[in-house]
């Protein structure tokens, strides 16, 4: 079995074992022969873990029974002080969804919004606003480049670091996180850049989604992003960021853009508002939680379901 989900991988463990504050674990399900037939990553960060996805499995498996047995055997393992476990980017809205129920965890609605990079190129679906204020962008001399090197790095993490900071609802990993995915061929960062200082910066994972996939069909995941705004408004260094990164996966054969965490669809969201502007489709989806301990859980199951 070649595995080829990024989200699942050996590579993304390693490089959460070596960033602080993260623990992640495997969980592997295997047959009567001991011969592994799935598994699925979960990572844990101040109590909260966190699943992207259901995991790999190999051909001709029943994905939603292993995913069952998985799910329960890590669920039955993590316990208070952990605060919940969340899965979130599931491959189908209703994957699994009896066996989720069973095993008491609930589900809240979410944003899910992606961008269809294999049927129409980026300049067909952007809006004339946004178009003009890239073009401005453009005789300003912005440019993205992706980051090659420590130096660049460096650069890197400070944007991300200082636009972190000033949203106290997001979490900006270690200097040595992105360092291995500047490392990973299956990570791409990159830097924007005004005058010779960095005004963006953004994260891309691509990963494929099963064995079949060739590897310039994969799908992009905007995982993080930076942009200094505020002090450079009128150079809209969100746009000029996203719409780069677009046009880069649409040249390297990327069949979708998928924006991670857009949010609840309940409230006013501006970042949603922002991402819809080029051209995306926008899907509703579910993200599933368990809380600890298990009364709290039942409280909040009443009340979500």
């Amino acid at each position: 079995m070649v595995f080829t989900n990024f989200f699942h991988s050996k590579e993304l463990m390693q490089t959460y074992e070596h960033s602080s504050r993260h623990t992640p674990y495997m969980v592997v399900a295997f047959d009567d022969e001991e011969f592994p037939q799935a598994h699925m990553l979960v990572v844990r960060r101040n109590g909260k873990c966190r699943i992207y996805g259901e995991g790999e499995y190999r051909e001709g498996v029943n994905p939603e029974k292993i995913f069952d047995a998985m799910l329960s055997a890590f669920t039955r393992t993590i316990s208070f002080p952990t605060l919940y476990i969340q899965i979130s980017d599931l491959s189908r809205k209703m994957f699994a969804y009896k066996y989720l129920r069973r095993q008491h965890y609930f589900g809240i609605h979410w944003l899910q919004v992606h961008n269809s990079l294999h049927s129409k190129s980026p300049q067909e679906r952007i809006s004339a606003k946004q178009l003009r204020w890239v073009a401005y962008a453009r005789k300003m001399k912005v440019s993205t480049t992706l980051v090659e090197s420590e130096a660049d790095l460096d650069d890197f993490y400070r944007v991300m670091r200082t636009y972190y900071n000033y949203h106290l609802r997001k979490f900006c990993p270690a200097r040595n996180f992105f360092l291995n995915l500047m490392y990973s061929d299956s990570a791409k960062l990159f830097l924007t850049w005004y005058r010779g200082r960095p005004i963006a910066a953004c994260a891309i994972i691509c990963t494929q989604t099963s064995e079949t996939d060739v590897p310039d069909g994969r799908d992009a995941y905007l995982w993080f992003g930076a942009y200094k705004t505020k002090s450079h408004p009128r150079l809209h260094p969100d746009v000029v960021t996203v719409w780069n990164v677009m046009n880069w996966c649409h040249s390297h054969k990327i069949r979708h853009l998928r924006f991670m965490d857009v949010g609840l669809p309940f409230f006013k969201n501006a970042y949603y508002d922002f991402i819809m502007r080029f051209g995306g489709k926008s899907v509703g989806t579910v993200r599933w939680f368990h809380f600890f301990p298990n009364i709290l859980n039942a409280l909040l199951r009443r009340i979500f379901h």
